[in-house]
């Protein structure tokens, strides 16, 4: 099963933008994240369309299952 974390920014004009992290730690925490996050909204490192990121929405672990098919 694959899993990313999926964090959800507030920007600056009201929208959200959602980054996603491939293969968290099976033990990560909501702490753990949101001190993450936050330290992402200090570096102001990301700014998608000149707009600064503003505040956390939320973060989510989703897992996903691929099972192959056989074609007959």
């Amino acid at each position: 099963m694959n899993q990313v974390l999926a964090l959800s920014f507030m920007k600056g004009d009201g929208t959200k933008l959602r980054m996603t992290v491939p293969h968290p730690r099976e033990d990560v925490t909501g702490a753990e994240v949101k001190t993450a996050m936050d330290e992402i909204i200090a570096s102001d490192v990301f700014a998608p369309g000149g707009i600064a990121l503003t505040g956390v929405d939320e973060a989510r672990i989703i897992s996903t299952q691929e099972d192959v098919l056989e074609l007959v």
